[in-house]
């Protein structure tokens, strides 16, 4: 596949965060938002040129921080697309959303990764900052800066922010205790994280993770496997100090599950882990309480779980 120009991809891509403009104002919040994003996906996939252009007001501003290169107004930015249409008509786009913020009620924000390329092919995987405005009803692109992420040099380099969750840790909810270990495997490119759910009484569930970085997509990705047989995958996004895991899972009773852990790491020595947006085949769950995760010393907590036999955490002095 030729390689696209970053200004060039860039308007592919972020033509999906306009789907926005079908959205009225009563009803703009971020599911409404990731909804018509997906429902735009579909629209730009099919070439719809004219959809594109009501996407963008008739001053909107690009810049490519990249190179330093600013396109200003509508027509000059459609131009382009319709470039990319005629020469690259294969070309399939698909994005994510790390956040999407009202800053007024006509005014929103949105940061995100977008992917671009034809099927078969490692997509090109581009980072976006965008500010959408409310305008006679509709919403619509007003300025879009877009970059390329900065590349990683190795597994093992990619996996770095992840460091401090080397160790044992035990946490303790309501009814359960669940006790991890996670290590860094022998050649540095993943990290294992193994985990034991007990109760007072007995093992519920043992489970084994293996985190690693995806050169293909640009993120860090996991995948699970339980004793019950149920797995899932899940996409790791840091977003300020804390690190949101984008989960699906397929259940041992054969539902699927999807929801989106935050883990934030209070102090070295403690973490606190939350389940939100959790469904259940499309049925919304009660979103979970944070759990504080707090590390121990000396100890396999996998080995020492199922016995009730856990280390003291460690303690500052």
């Amino acid at each position: 596949m030729e390689s696209p120009t970053v200004k060039t991809v860039f308007y592919l891509l972020l033509p999906l965060l306009s789907v926005c403009i079908v959205t009225q104002r009563a009803a703009a919040d971020e599911g409404d938002v990731r909804q018509a994003i997906q429902a735009y996906v579909d629209a730009f996939n099919q070439k719809d040129l004219a959809a594109v252009s009501n996407a963008w007001t008739e001053d909107a501003v690009h810049v490519d921080s990249s190179t330093g290169e600013t396109t200003e107004g509508r027509s000059a930015i459609v131009s382009d697309i319709a470039e990319v249409f005629k020469n690259q008509p294969e070309t399939r786009l698909s994005g994510s959303i790390d956040s999407v913020e009202m800053l007024t009620a006509e005014v929103a924000e949105v940061e995100g990764e977008t992917r671009v390329g034809p099927p078969g092919e490692a997509p090109y995987v581009f980072a976006f900052s965008a500010v959408l405005i409310e305008k006679d009803g509709l919403w619509q692109i007003k300025t879009v800066e877009e970059s390329i992420p900065e590349q990683v040099g190795s597994a093992g380099e990619a996996l770095q922010e992840l460091e401090w969750l080397v160790g044992s840790w035990v946490d303790q909810g309501e009814q359960e205790r669940v006790a991890t270990t996670v290590r860094w495997t022998e050649n540095g490119n993943f990290l294992t994280r193994s985990f034991v759910v007990s109760d007072d009484q007995e093992t519920i569930m043992k489970g084994t993770q293996v985190i690693g970085w995806d050169a293909r997509s640009g993120e860090i990705r996991s995948w699970t496997f339980n004793s019950d047989g149920s797995f899932g995958t899940g996409v790791w996004k840091k977003k300020g100090a804390d690190w949101y895991v984008q989960s699906s899972q397929n259940l041992a009773n054969g539902q699927a599950a999807i929801g989106t852990f935050v883990i934030s790491q209070e102090d070295p020595n403690s973490m606190s882990l939350q389940l939100i947006g959790h469904e259940i085949d499309g049925a919304p769950q009660p979103t979970g309480q944070a759990v504080i995760a707090v590390r121990i010393e000396n100890s396999d907590p996998v080995l020492d779980a199922s016995s009730g036999n856990v280390p003291p955490a460690v303690v500052e002095p």
